[in-house]
This record gives structure tokens, sequence and C-alpha cells, in this order.
């Protein structure tokens, strides 16, 4: 799964998204434009959440969405 948050490609700050959900100021300055589980399915500055799945886990695939272009990863 890849979501676009909008067709623009607008892009979020990470902090705002993460507001009242962690550490204030976590992920200042961190630019977000779309969110993937899928490594192989990652463009440029989106969110990779690595979350468990019944026969992999997402945690395994962390460098490569990294070197897909991931800006972030939860």
């Amino acid at each position: 799964m890849n979501l676009a948050m909008n067709s623009a490609q607008q892009s979020y700050n990470l902090s705002d998204l993460l507001e009242g959900l962690a550490t204030p100021g976590a992920g200042a300055g961190v630019q977000v434009s779309g969110l993937a589980i899928d490594s192989r399915k990652v463009s440029h500055g989106d969110l990779f959440m690595a979350l468990p799945g019944t026969t992999e886990d997402g945690n395994n695939y962390i460098s490569a969405a990294i070197d897909q272009g991931a800006s972030a990863v939860i």
C-alpha cells in the first residue's frame, strides 16, 4: 500500500502529523509527502511504517525503505 496524502503532492511537517502522539518537537524539520507500508513502493519523501505482518516484519525492510527515499520511519 502506498498512499499519497493528496493529489498535489503537498508535503507536511512530520512534527505536525505527530502532534499529540509523540514528544513535542519529534520530527521537526522532516517533510513527508506520502505514506507507505511496503518498502518496494516507497517514493521520495514518504513516511514508511514498519509494521509486523503475518509472514514478514516491516522492521526488516527499514534500510530498503530509506534507500528508496523514505524521509522518516515509524
